[in-house]
């Protein structure tokens, strides 16, 4: 403790303190005076009658510069703030409060630091020259002409671009180019209007919107022309901030590769409208490049703001707060964690300082009383615009500062520059006749062109393809048809580079790099015709998880992949009867690897292009297509929300989650779960009394080919969802500490970590202990993570990580180590590990002795049994050597007694050595039986191979397992012994029309439900035959 001299008493009241104090508070029973001193939280004895008196000060605690306080503190200290306010306290005067910070002006550099600073524990205070805003009082975007008098013209009868009222009918909320009461003179020959807003968010809360990033020509202009002169700060120094900036407030664009408009963390564009039509055409004809633009409204929701309705114009507020203004996005929120107080009608005159330089006080005017106010701070913050924090700084003069404060070069107040405008009207003959144009688009000045096929590969693609990096193609993508280019573009490794473009522009760039003629490549949905689609009536009723079903990854939680009897409608005993029933093919998709959910009658599946189909279970006849951004893998999971309605949800490989009525497809809400650009979900949605538990994975470790890539800053996570919104409840990541930048590659590449640590598969969930069960991938870069090539118990209702188990430490690994050229090979760890994360979901069982087991199966070829409790290895056993495309790659089943494993090594072994299938003892991991991969299938089949990475499905005396040979087989549980086995490789008649073909199986596995198995074929990737069917097999096909 630490003492000061006792208080003395004086004509106004006693003083406690002879070095001032601030927010005062009395104890409960009045005995305890407490204050704060600077970092110091003081307390003093006080007493009333006779008379009163105080003792001696005596320090609590302090804060340390981490701002980290003991419990007992922070205890002490919420106690304190809960007393009563001493101003209630009529026998003590306070001294003059100091404020920790003070910020002049609300707009978005004011709104930035409260919204910052208050999140760090800080107390605010914010002054605002105008009154306090009222959205539903203010904000005037769902108005019409008629509600105002003379439908908005100004005073006077002018029309609505004069200096008098702003904008008239558009009227802003509080701001115009003249303000009562604030006159401002300019020069003889000046044109110059100033518009001003008064009001909390400035005007933040009228701009058009329009979000640019400064470029490194902006920054450096002297480096360029030699003109103006260079900041002393670069683009790279405020990159991160952009980027931060922008995850906050919603950013639309497109990456456009353009270095005067530097690419951001960008939220899709809308879509164009008619007269933007116009532009894109007459742009292409004249060869000028026209992109969306850069505009902070939200086109799908955003940290709790829903997207943009296209209601009104954005200068008139947003009620909803789909666009940015520092008043709803920034200092609503600061309010609300109680660390920020603002004084509105505070007009800013000048700042004091205290003799040494340093600013103390901030001197204004308060609009209500005309009375001048000053506030002591500890920080004084100025941003209150261009022009008026000049004004605050010319007239801060002083002895020390003669010129006025911080204006030693004497060109504060010269140079300015305000934000201008233009308008263009005119009369345009096209649109005469034209049909509506419905589709959505913001308002203002959102024009867009979509570019040519070869602009955008001349912009995007060309810096890889025409160096042919040989690891992410099989053969130059000009000896690809549109078709798969396009796929591509949805689908694998292309997602990221096709970021922000339209499915116009995809098919473009397809058809330029194709040479196939524009316009010759047909939308997969408009290849399919009328007949396709089911009869009316005949859809989904009731609950649809009554009856036979399939749901998500697997029919129950503990992701087991096996089925009783009862709901596959199937027996050992007629297994070997299965005949194909009918086939469907998948428009424009070479990679079928997809696996069916089944559901109230409907077999749900998403594709590589994007379309996700409810089919008639029994006929395959489609009840409902819906279209998500890039393509779909993951399995689709069917359940009821909050409200009882049934939906489907599922994953997209640009981090999208997706919640669709499951009787019409039709979007009740979409959630990007993660902003990284390679982020991606592959593993099915779990859901669980109202929560949708989502894992996100990436493939930054494919982008790392790129050699000039500075690798990695993506980390995994496991994100909780309400169901019926969207709305994220937490987020956990494996990797706890944030990326960092390390060391520079061989090359002079910067490199980041800790990353990687994807999470592909399905979390496992125990409700009855609110336990979740994931497994997560590989590092990207050094230093490894504890996080990566780990099992993770997390709890269900708050994310909190109960244990992990890391089964393989030191496993860094990207795409470039498998490349030749150094410079692309610079990007692999130094100490590269061999890829080995796990793909698999594990599986909760028990045992028959009763005790619960979990089990794990990775791509190191190793199976794992794990106590759920700790995460103790009980027993590991080997069944396969292992590698990049080796191990357990997507998925194992088990009985309860045996666990069954397929192996892959696709890579690492050859035909007829790669593959088989291994039982196990679930008690000990004791082989029970190993089938070897069949030696006699491929022969001359181009891309054919005999791995078995696609994950396994079981029923009573029967386990499933496709091959990258085509094949699906049937192998009996006791033996080991083949009991049934069918070729897909080929063509198909399908029951939608459209040509089919079976290629090789891989990821996702066969279902059974309701006397049907459901098997996925075609896998193009990796070189692998290629695909588009889904094959329904029934017993003797009826």
């Amino acid at each position: 403790m630490r003492s000061t001299a006792p208080a003395t008493p004086s004509s106004t009241g006693l003083k406690v303190s002879i070095v001032g104090g601030a927010s005062p508070r009395r104890s409960a029973d009045g005995s305890e005076l407490f204050y704060a001193d600077g970092d110091r939280l003081m307390a003093v004895t006080v007493t009333t009658a006779p008379s009163v008196t105080a003792g001696t000060p005596e320090e609590l605690f302090r804060l340390d510069d981490t701002l980290v306080l003991s419990d007992a503190a922070r205890s002490l200290a919420a106690e304190v703030e809960s007393l009563t306010p001493m101003a209630e306290v009529a026998a003590i005067q306070p001294t003059q409060e100091i404020h920790d910070v003070v910020v002049v002006g609300s707009g978005a550099g004011g709104g930035t630091v409260a919204h910052v600073l208050t999140g760090l524990g800080l107390r605010v205070t914010l002054l605002e020259a105008g009154p306090m805003l009222d959205p539903m009082r203010d904000f005037k975007e769902h108005q019409w002409p008629h509600d105002y008098d003379h439908r908005g013209a100004e005073v006077g009868g002018r029309r609505y671009f004069g200096r008098g009222e702003a904008f008239g009918f558009f009227s802003t909320t509080s701001g115009g180019w003249e303000l009562e009461g604030e006159p401002y003179t300019v020069g003889d020959d000046s044109e110059f209007q100033w518009f001003r807003s008064r009001i909390i968010g400035g005007r933040t809360n009228h701009y058009g919107r329009l979000t640019f990033r400064f470029s490194d020509y902006d920054f450096k202009p002297f480096d360029r022309d030699g003109l103006g002169v260079n900041w002393p700060i670069g683009y790279d120094d405020i990159a991160p901030y952009y980027d931060k900036a922008e995850t906050l407030i919603g950013v639309t664009g497109s990456h456009e590769g353009i270095r005067s408009a530097p690419d951001g963390v960008f939220l899709d564009p809308p879509q164009p409208k008619a007269h933007e039509l116009l532009i894109r055409a007459a742009s292409q004809r004249l060869g000028i490049p026209c992109i969306p633009n850069r505009r902070s409204v939200l086109t799908r929701p955003l940290n709790g703001r829903p997207a943009c309705h296209y209601r009104g114009q954005c200068g008139r507020g947003c009620l909803s707060a789909s666009n940015y203004s520092s008043s709803q996005v920034q200092i609503f929120p600061a309010l609300e964690t109680g660390r920020l107080q603002i004084i509105d009608q505070a007009m800013a005159r000048e700042i004091a300082t205290d003799g040494n330089g340093k600013a103390t006080d901030l001197i204004y005017i308060d609009k209500r009383t005309r009375q001048e106010q000053r506030l002591r701070c500890r920080v004084l913050v100025l941003a209150a615009s261009a022009c008026e924090s000049a004004r605050i700084l010319l007239n801060s003069k002083t002895s020390e500062f003669p010129n006025g404060v911080a204006n030693s070069s004497g060109v504060v107040g010269r140079y300015l520059m305000d934000t201008v405008g233009y308008g263009l009207s005119g009369r345009i003959p096209s649109f005469k006749g034209m049909p509506r144009y419905n589709s959505d688009g913001a308002g203002g000045a959102a024009a867009q062109t979509a570019r040519s096929g070869e602009q955008i590969y001349t912009q995007i693609c060309v810096r890889c393809h025409e160096n042919m990096v040989p690891i992410l193609t099989q053969a130059p993508i000009q000896e690809y048809p549109a078709d798969r280019i396009y796929e591509a573009l949805n689908f694998g490794f292309m997602v990221r580079q096709a970021a922000g473009l339209t499915q116009d522009e995809k098919r473009a760039v397809a058809e330029y790099v194709s040479s196939s003629p524009a316009g010759s490549l047909t939308p997969p949905l408009d290849q399919i015709p009328q007949s396709a689609y089911c009869s009316a009536g005949g859809g989904p009723t009731g609950d649809p998880l009554a009856g036979q079903t399939w749901n998500g990854w697997s029919p129950d939680h503990d992701n087991a992949r096996f089925q009783t009897v009862a709901a596959a409608g199937v027996t050992a005993a007629e297994v070997p009867n299965l005949s194909l029933k009918w086939a469907f093919g998948f428009p424009g998709v070479s990679v079928a690897s997809l696996q069916a959910s089944i559901a109230g009658g409907q077999a749900l599946v998403g594709t590589s292009v994007g379309l996700v189909y409810a089919l008639d279970a029994d006929t395959g006849c489609i009840r409902w297509v819906t279209e998500a951004d890039v393509g779909v893998r993951s399995a689709i999971s069917v359940g009821s929300d909050a409200d009882g309605r049934a939906t489907a949800y599922f994953g997209d490989l640009a981090g999208t989650v997706y919640g669709v009525d499951f009787a019409t497809g039709e979007q009740r809400w979409k959630v990007k779960v993660d902003e990284h650009p390679d982020a991606r979900i592959t593993g099915a949605p779990a859901l669980h009394e109202g929560r949708l538990y989502v894992p996100v994975a990436s493939f930054e470790e494919g982008t790392a080919a790129v050699a000039t890539y500075q690798c990695c800053t993506f980390r995994g996570s496991i994100v909780a969802l309400d169901a019926s919104t969207g709305r994220e409840l937490w987020k956990t990541y494996p990797i706890t500490d944030e990326p960092r930048r390390t060391d520079t590659t061989s090359t002079g590449v910067q490199r980041w970590g800790p990353s990687g640590a994807g999470i592909w598969a399905a979390p496992t969930l125990d409700p009855d202990r609110n336990v979740m069960y994931v497994a997560t991938g590989d590092s990207y870069s050094q230093p490894v993570d504890p996080g990566s090539d780990a099992l993770m118990a997390v709890a269900m209702d708050t994310g909190r990580v109960l244990w992990t188990t890391q089964t393989f430490p030191g496993d860094a690994w990207t795409v470039a180590c498998m490349a030749e050229d150094p410079a692309v090979r610079a990007n692999c760890p130094d100490d590269a590990g061999p890829d080995v994360d796990f793909g698999s979901a594990m599986i909760l069982t028990t045992r028959a002795d009763g005790r619960r087991v979990l089990l794990a199966g990775q791509k190191s070829g190793v199976m794992y049994a794990l106590d759920p409790e700790n995460g103790e290895i009980l027993w590991e056993s080997r069944v396969a050597n292992g590698g990049v495309l080796g191990g357990i790659e997507w998925g194992f089943a088990t009985d309860g007694t045996a666990v069954f494993a397929s192996t892959s090594d696709a890579f690492e072994e050859a035909p007829g050595e790669a593959g088989g299938l291994t039982s196990l003892q679930v008690a000990d991991g004791e082989v029970v039986w190993h089938a070897p991969p069949v030696q006699d299938t491929c022969g001359t089949r181009v891309g054919c191979h005999t791995a078995q990475p696609g994950a396994v499905t079981a029923i009573p005396g029967v386990v499933f397992s496709g091959s990258l040979d085509g094949h699906i087989r049937a192998y009996a549980t006791d033996t080991g012994n083949v009991i049934w086995d069918a070729d897909t490789v080929g063509e198909y008649d399908t029951v939608n029309g459209v040509p089919g073909l079976g290629g090789a199986l891989n990821g996702p596995g066969a279902t059974i439900a309701g006397g049907m198995l459901y098997v996925s074929s075609g896998y193009s990737s990796f070189g692998f035959m290629a695909g588009n069917v889904l094959l329904a097999f029934s017993v003797d096909g009826q």
